[in-house]
């Protein structure tokens, strides 16, 4: 298990950073930003091997931490699914009826973690994964997932993209992988207009 990153870079990857330099420098010029926060900013930038090295290459996207086959039944049930999982603790809403999946039959699928080193939104998160070859994991493959990897989400969170949890005046949620501190969660985030660049998202190779 295990693969060094995979550094990909796009036209719009390059602008999105200078284009997070120009902000950080409008905002200490503005003073509308403490500059410690700037500091942490610039640092994140730095971190990413070198900056010339990062103007160049655009984001790293990592899949040092796992990248591997799975075996996946779609015929299972979600319920099944999650038994088979064996979490500490698990969010009743995730269930066959609101993740349904159109697959049938078993299937090895090839998943990777993928990790932004930035903060970022899941707009972009979709379009860097479809540029580089991959979609967002369906339930039954993160699930799969948890299943033979169970201490890989004690280290970050792990989520599925693919479908979303929504009920009448609710905030959309999605699947995630976590750990309490005491034992391992399924539980459904918010799927939000920004992720922390501590989580990971489960893809598959197209």
């Amino acid at each position: 298990m295990g693969k060094e990153g995979i550094v990909v870079a796009t036209t719009g990857q390059k602008a999105r950073l200078l284009g997070l330099i120009t902000g950080v420098l409008e905002l200490v010029r503005d003073g509308k930003r403490d500059i410690e926060e700037v500091c942490r900013i610039l640092q994140v930038i730095k971190d990413q091997r070198d900056f010339a090295s990062a103007l160049g290459r655009g984001y790293q996207i990592s899949t040092a931490s796992v990248s591997c086959l799975l075996t996946v039944n779609y015929d299972l049930s979600i319920e099944e699914a999650v038994e088979l999982g064996g979490y500490g603790w698990k969010n009743d809403n995730i269930t066959s009826s609101d993740f349904p999946t159109k697959r049938k039959g078993t299937a090895e699928v090839a998943l990777d973690l993928i990790h932004f080193p930035l903060d970022i939104s899941i707009e972009n998160v979709l379009r860097e994964l479809d540029e580089t070859g991959y979609r967002p994991a369906e339930p039954h493959e993160l699930l799969a997932f948890g299943e033979k990897y169970p201490d890989i989400q004690k280290k970050f969170p792990i989520v599925a993209l693919a479908s979303v949890w929504q009920r009448p005046g609710k905030v959309r949620r999605v699947p995630s992988l976590d750990w309490n501190g005491s034992q391992r969660t399924l539980n459904l985030i918010w799927l939000g207009s920004a992720w922390s660049e501590r989580s990971r998202f489960a893809a598959v190779r197209k």
